[in-house]
């Protein structure tokens, strides 16, 4: 068992809740308004036709980054849609950004920047998700 949070540090967890929160929400937004760029986080970086179901993961992306984005900033399930929101971006790095960094070796610097910008955002929900606290029920187990 780790200790948690002091209580004078919620207030962190608080601000990183409304930071990823707010990124997530327009990510999600960005992902409905341009589908044919790639999921995710916003870049200029267009999917290539050749992933399978590159429009698919644009609108499941948008759909999942919003709703988990609602959840995070009203603090309702929050620590769970910041688990979700980690894992669906960091499946959107295994199978949409890797391809796209391997079928170019000779642009491995500019492949190489979507794939850990993308990757930090997981990261970063993931810490989110880890480090918020579930409310708890007033039921005791003893």
């Amino acid at each position: 068992m780790r200790p948690r949070p002091a209580d004078g540090a919620t207030w962190l967890v608080t601000l990183g809740r409304l930071v990823v929160g707010a990124a997530a929400l327009f990510f999600g937004v960005e992902d409905f308004l341009r589908p044919k760029t790639a999921p995710g986080v916003p870049l200029d970086l267009i999917t290539p036709t050749w992933i399978p179901g590159h429009l698919f993961w644009a609108y499941l992306a948008g759909a999942v980054l919003v709703a988990c984005a609602a959840c995070i900033l009203v603090n309702v399930k929050a620590r769970l849609a910041a688990t979700y929101l980690g894992i669906m971006v960091l499946l959107l790095v295994m199978f949409v950004y890797l391809p796209i960094l391997f079928s170019n070796p000779s642009d491995v610097d500019n492949g190489l920047n979507y794939v850990v910008d993308t990757l930090a955002f997981s990261g970063a929900s993931l810490v989110l998700a880890d480090a918020i606290n579930e409310r708890t029920s007033h039921v005791t187990v003893v």
